[in-house]
């Protein structure tokens, strides 16, 4: 995606009409530095993709219940994804997908549990983080 200021930015999934940006983070099980980073990045780029698009639906996709709370309560990211309007949508890994390490073979097609935006978005799926 390009944004206004002609900087590039790529996301997980947009919709053919670019009214809807989804990040997903599929990471399994404890939070560490690196992966409180990584949703943090996610947040901050959907959110400078929001500035471009004021009009979009900006969803962070999550599949594991620690990684939600952190973006959820009680933290700068959650405040800030909250601000700046960023839906936070849990997600549920693929039953061959859940519970295997992350490899560049392995690929996370989160199904949502709640899907009307994510019907609308074209996604190559991102290899798990």
């Amino acid at each position: 995606m390009q944004l206004d200021s002609n900087a590039f930015v790529e996301v997980d999934g947009v919709s053919d009409d670019e009214s809807v940006f989804v990040e997903v983070f599929a990471h399994q099980g404890n939070m560490k530095g690196g992966q409180r980073d990584k949703v943090a990045t996610d947040a901050l780029k959907l959110i400078t993709l929001g500035q471009s698009r004021p009009d979009a639906k900006l969803i962070l996709a999550l599949a594991h219940p620690d990684v939600i709370r952190f973006a959820t309560k009680g933290t700068w990211v959650a405040a800030a994804l909250k601000a700046w309007r960023v839906e936070v949508l849990e997600v549920e890994l693929h039953e061959t997908t859940r519970g295997q390490p992350p490899s560049r073979e392995t690929k996370c097609r989160p199904r949502a549990r709640q899907t009307p935006a994510m019907d609308e978005v074209r996604s190559s799926p991102p290899a798990c983080r």
